[in-house]
């Protein structure tokens, strides 16, 4: 895809509240108008468009791009009645999710990428757009024509859902200025609230843009619905990846002197914790609702809410999935729809578990079994307001981009992961033929940090490494959907966050024999984590990049939170370290093999985390393995209890204690707002 291709595409995802008939496109050199066909616009939104070019000024540098008919025709009627335009989307809610489908499925059916683009351009003023964001991204990986396309940050697409009111409200009085006189909107690094509330020493995690934009892209690429059969080992990948979340969550309160993450327990109706988000749904007018400590949970039925499909469901329902769950994996078979029994006392028998609480397509039995994730979520969700007596808007536990914010979401996610654990602790303990890959060795292992003189630290480079803050500029002029039409004010509108960091470093293994080998992996380049995701303006500049033939999909956990914060006094943490052999583990696949993997290939931003698009996830070992369940040394031994007795006996593998320290001080990251610009402190 050619960068006058891709161009078209990534400006659509402007504004994407604002018609696209309204005013230019892009912030480069050139501008894009959008030709919409006349009988796609009502009389007044074709003049409207006569006269708004008018204003543009005669010297701009304007690239007018047609829109035509597409091919296949279609009917949106279905898609807009289930979720209206001025109303919210959630990837947790049934209805919502299945007029997503039927819009990708739109989509998708368009033979060519002209036809594709003309689909997009016409539906996306017609349909809610947080569903439009939704199929756009899912379409447009999937299909063959669209790879090398760039997705812009989908913090810039709809900061709505990561920027909270007041630096919102303050970006579109910025807006109204000349551009020279526009300031940079700090928020504070307090964050949303006070350290008399324990959880709000650790809100820098729940806060984090890039941890909430991951939860959300994940949710793109493996939903729920997805077709059954379509997604390999689909429940195994999603309690392997929140598993990893709840372990990041827990070195995070830890650090900060608070205890591991409580499970929430769902025979009690008592929520403990608050949650006052601060959030506004741009598109629909609404606040995310709030919750005060000691809330109850209760029975919702949110049918009078417009574009809400959620009928009348009991916590005792519930209640009654799980147990029914846990009944399952006690007795080592789920009851098949249609009769017949399910065996789970076999290495995919995680696989099956976790589709069971997930409730997707693969469940065994979903009306028998139901669907307590998602329906949990919009229990803690709607608590304040269970039968839209009020009319208020959703809790932040509604919607994946927003979910991480509530300390709630890790209560019920630890239930959740513990059901999936009592699966796992049926199966047979690892073994020394399990594990040991016999004429290996692993001898030494050191991490050593890279030096950064911006910061005072005076350590001993290896096993040592550092976190710090680190503040990060998103542009949110892109987000602003309030109608502007001149020139001037379409130009930037920054907002300055305040993120974790650490400081770079390489892993450094010593392996014999046969032979001795050296293996140095830098910590960007882990199958886990992503970068900073990329921006409009990143996209726009980079002209020359003609012969991208691989999509990055932005799924994958931010490489700023790869590191635990740790302790100013330094915080211990074992490294493990294990070579397997590659023969044994590698998957057959219809696309491509291990070895000719490339650092960005189709949907591997973070491979670990996100599997791969349309293909199987290639290692055939247990996701979390060998730690996913205990070892023996022999048939006689008692399970391994600690990390030496697990290591020692085998010699592909080996560990090494690594301190992670923090350092209080701040740095930027740079490559944003322009620093002649005037800086305005705003605390949500």
């Amino acid at each position: 895809m050619d960068y006058q291709e891709e161009i078209k595409f990534v400006c659509l995802c402007e504004r994407i509240g604002e018609p696209l008939y309204l005013s230019p496109r892009g912030h480069g050199a050139t501008k894009y108008l959008y030709n919409l066909p006349a009988d796609h616009l009502q009389p007044y939104e074709t003049q409207a468009m006569v006269e708004l070019r008018k204003l543009i000024p005669s010297t701009t540098s304007i690239v007018e791009v047609p829109v035509y008919k597409p091919s296949v025709p279609y009917d949106l009627t279905a898609i807009q009645k289930a979720v209206p335009r001025d109303t919210f989307f959630s990837e947790m809610e049934e209805g919502h999710l299945r007029a997503a489908d039927e819009l990708i499925r739109i989509l998708l059916s368009q033979p060519t990428r002209t036809d594709f683009f003309n689909a997009c351009a016409l539906c996306r003023d017609q349909v809610n757009p947080h569903l439009w964001v939704h199929s756009f991204i899912k379409s447009a990986l999937k299909r063959p024509d669209m790879r090398g396309f760039r997705l812009p940050s989908v913090l810039e697409i709809m900061p709505d859902l990561f920027i909270e009111a007041r630096p919102w409200k303050e970006a579109i009085k910025q807006a109204t200025l000349p551009s020279r006189e526009r300031a940079i909107i700090v928020i504070n690094k307090d964050f949303t609230g006070t350290n008399l509330d324990p959880n709000h020493k650790v809100a820098y995690f729940m806060e984090d843009l890039g941890g909430n934009s991951h939860h959300y892209h994940w949710h793109v690429v493996n939903s729920f619905m997805a077709p059954k059969g379509s997604v390999d080992r689909k429940g195994e990948i999603f309690y392997y990846m929140h598993h990893g979340m709840l372990a990041r969550y827990d070195s995070e309160r830890l650090a900060n002197g608070l205890n591991r993450v409580v499970p929430f327990d769902i025979h009690k109706d008592l929520i403990e914790e608050a949650c006052f988000p601060k959030l506004t749904l741009q598109n629909a007018s609404l606040n995310f609702s709030s919750r005060q400590e000691n809330s109850i949970l209760r029975d919702f039925n949110r049918t009078r809410e417009p574009g809400s499909n959620l009928n009348f469901l009991t916590i005792a329902d519930i209640r009654a999935w799980c147990d029914r769950i846990i009944e399952a994996i006690d007795a080592g078979f789920a009851i098949q729809e249609g009769g017949g029994r399910v065996d789970l006392r076999t290495e995919k028998g995680i696989d099956i578990v976790t589709n069971m609480w997930e409730s997707n397509s693969d469940t065994p039995h979903r009306k028998y079994y139901g669907m307590p994730h998602n329906y949990g979520h919009s229990a803690f969700g709607f608590c304040h307001d269970p039968d839209y007596r009020y009319k208020s808007g959703p809790g932040v536990m509604f919607l994946p981009a927003t979910s991480m914010r509530d300390a709630a979401f890790w209560r019920w996610h630890k239930y959740l992961d513990l059901i999936s654990k009592r699966q796992k602790d049926y199966l047979p303990l690892y073994t020394q033929d399990n594990l040991q890959w016999t004429g290996i060795a692993v001898n030494e292992i050191h991490v050593v940090r890279g030096d950064d003189i911006r910061l005072p630290v005076a350590l001993e480079p290896v096993n040592n490494l550092v976190t710090h803050w680190m503040q990060s500029d998103i542009e949110l002029s892109r987000g602003l959907d309030f109608g502007r039409t001149n020139l001037n004010g379409l130009d930037s509108v920054w907002v300055r966050a305040t993120h974790l960091q650490h400081l770079p470093f390489i892993y450094r293994i010593r392996v014999v024999p046969p032979g001795e080998h050296i293996i140095i992996q830098k910590s960007e380049n882990s199958t886990l984590t992503v970068p900073w995701a990329q921006t409009f303006r990143e996209i726009e500049r980079d002209v020359q990049s003609l012969t991208r033939t691989q999509a990055m999909c932005s799924c994958g956990w931010p490489d700023h939170l790869l590191l635990p914060r740790g302790r100013v006094d330094g915080m211990p943490f074992d490294l493990f370290v294990m070579l397997t052999n590659t023969q044994i583990d590698q998957v057959a696949s219809s696309r491509r093999q291990l070895g000719t993997l490339t650092p960005k290939g189709t949907c591997r931003d973070s491979i670990s985390y996100c599997g791969m698009i349309d293909d199987k996830f290639p290692d055939s070992r247990p996701m979390g393995y060998p730690f996913d369940r205990p070892a023996v040394s022999d048939e006689h031994s008692k399970p391994d209890m600690f990390l030496e007795d697990f290591v020692t006996p085998t010699s592909n593998m080996g560990s090494a204690v690594v301190k992670i320290f923090h350092v209080d001080k701040t740095l930027l990251r740079g490559n944003g707002a322009p620093e002649v610009l005037r800086k305005l402190q705003v605390t949500p």
